[in-house]
């Protein structure tokens, strides 16, 4: 802050902690502001929410009055090559899935043809009719007999088609002779199927031996274990792998050329195939009623919405932020006097002191809010009861007039309209008894009367108002005191 001569206010310095207190003495306009921000977020969030609920019940009607669309109603609204393109492209694509699936699962195509792991079992019947004993074991062997026994013996999960394709029964020139082919992923693994197996015909021969005439035999002629290059399953991998390639390709040719409504039948059509519909057929040209989604008298079209809490205080907080930042903007550009400390440095004036109108005044409400804010803005300092601080002004102004022997004062203010006249009559009663006369008057730089009253007096008091008496009126009223040859003894500060 820099000191001016000759009373001419050029520069201002802002004391940051007084700017923020100052700004809390506004509390009612930021409870206000406060208020209003709660409740606009709070509406708008309400008429939002009220907003997204009508929708939700219209689009819960809506869906309840739309018709469920069948393969049939959509079928007829394409033409009979749309139909059939989107059939020939779901048969490609079930197809392309089926081998896909297989290759994935199957045990005997995921083996590596050539590395594969092969037991080979030689058997010879024994027996008066062994062409009609070797007939038995090739249906044995063909059928879910000897897989369910096979699964019990090893503890396998898969599925019946799978593990039979692991073994298989081939007989020779001689019919009282066959052998048995087990292939697996690992010798070990070999071992173990051949193993059960063997047991498993074993078995087999014992409960067959009452069905047979004379005594039956079955001798493990020869077992040979080796690993080959299987000619058939790199056959069969090779053919499964063009068909899969064939048909996902035709299937993606047919699909990128459909319409939003091919593709919608596509979905029907292969959710329906994959249900094992079967009633669907691509021919299917009847258009029927197709069934409503819901009943939309069921829906419950009352409309439930609580007032958001969360927006409002979100509201509340931001109200109570931008009124506090506009106060706080409002002490930074004022011009009005900001306190004692700036009357003495701007001015270089004696201050008798600072007083409270709140008291002078009608009884506000909350003033102990007032009064809280007050004691804030004193920091450190004591705090002053408004009586106390009219007795320190008495007796400032009592001490000064002594000392300068003054017995008469003319009291002056920019601002002294504002001051509540009960404040003014308790000094000038208090000086009286002290045999000083007060003379009070209006604002010299508007009222030529009271210019040439204070003129004729010699000695002036001004009285001014924290943050709303301007510096610059404050500097004409002590140029003018100058230019007429009136001494100022000091200022009275006041705030509402």
């Amino acid at each position: 802050m820099k000191k001016q001569n000759n009373y001419y206010v050029e520069q201002r310095e802002i004391d940051v902690k007084r700017m923020l207190v100052q700004a809390l003495t506004h509390w009612r306009f930021i409870l206000i502001v406060a208020v209003i921000g709660a409740v606009f977020l709070g509406v708008r969030q309400y008429q939002a929410d009220v907003s997204a609920a009508k929708n939700n019940i219209q689009a819960q009607i809506d869906a309840a009055n739309t018709p469920v669309p069948t393969i049939e109603s959509v079928e007829a609204q394409l033409t009979e090559d749309a139909v059939q393109s989107v059939w020939n492209a779901v048969n490609y694509k079930l197809f392309a899935d089926e081998r896909t699936t297989y290759m994935k699962e199957s045990v005997y195509m995921n083996l590596d043809a050539y590395n594969e792991n092969v037991t080979e079992l030689s058997y010879t019947v024994v027996s008066a009719q062994p062409a009609a004993v070797v007939l038995k074991y090739k249906e044995y062997l063909s059928g879910d007999a000897l897989v369910t026994h096979l699964k019990e013996k090893l503890n396998l999960s898969m599925e019946n088609k799978y593990l039979q394709e692991l073994y298989k029964i081939s007989a020779c020139d001689d019919i009282a002779n066959f052998t048995v082919k087990v292939c697996a992923g690992s010798a070990e693994e070999c071992a173990d199927i051949a193993d059960a197996i063997d047991e498993i015909l074993q078995d087999y021969m014992k409960e067959m031996q009452a069905s047979v005439d004379g005594e039956t035999q079955l001798a493990l002629r020869d077992r040979a274990e080796d690993v080959v290059i299987d000619n058939e399953l790199i056959n069969l991998q090779a053919s499964y792998n063009s068909e899969i390639y064939s048909n996902t390709n035709m299937y993606n040719g047919y699909y990128g050329g459909f319409s939003d409504t091919q593709k919608q039948l596509f979905q029907m059509l292969m959710e329906a195939r994959q249900n094992g519909d079967i009633s669907i057929y691509s021919d299917a040209k009847e258009q029927t009623e197709a069934p409503l989604s819901g009943d939309a008298s069921a829906i419950d079209t009352n409309i439930y919405v609580k007032p958001s809490v969360k927006m409002i205080l979100t509201g509340f907080f931001a109200g109570t932020i931008i009124a506090y930042a506009v106060c706080a903007l409002g002490y930074t550009v004022s011009k009005a006097v900001h306190g004692a400390d700036e009357i003495k440095y701007l001015f270089g004036t004696t201050v008798f002191g600072t007083v409270r109108m709140v008291p002078y005044r009608r009884k506000k409400t909350a003033a102990a809010v007032d009064t809280a804010i007050d004691k804030l803005n004193y920091g450190r300092k004591k705090y002053l009861s408004t009586q106390q601080q009219m007795q320190m002004v008495y007796s400032n102004i009592l001490l000064t007039c002594k000392n300068s022997e003054i017995n008469k004062v003319y009291l002056t203010g920019s601002e002294l309209e504002a001051i509540p006249q009960r404040c003014v009559e308790e000094l000038r009663e208090c000086l009286n008894e002290q045999q000083i006369e007060l003379t009070v008057g209006k604002s010299i730089l508007y009222d030529a009367e009271s210019l040439m009253q204070m003129a004729k007096v010699g000695n002036a008091v001004l009285m001014e108002v924290e943050e709303k008496s301007k510096c610059e009126e404050i500097a004409k009223e002590l140029n003018l005191c100058i230019q007429n040859q009136v001494q100022v003894i000091g200022v009275i500060l006041t705030k509402n």
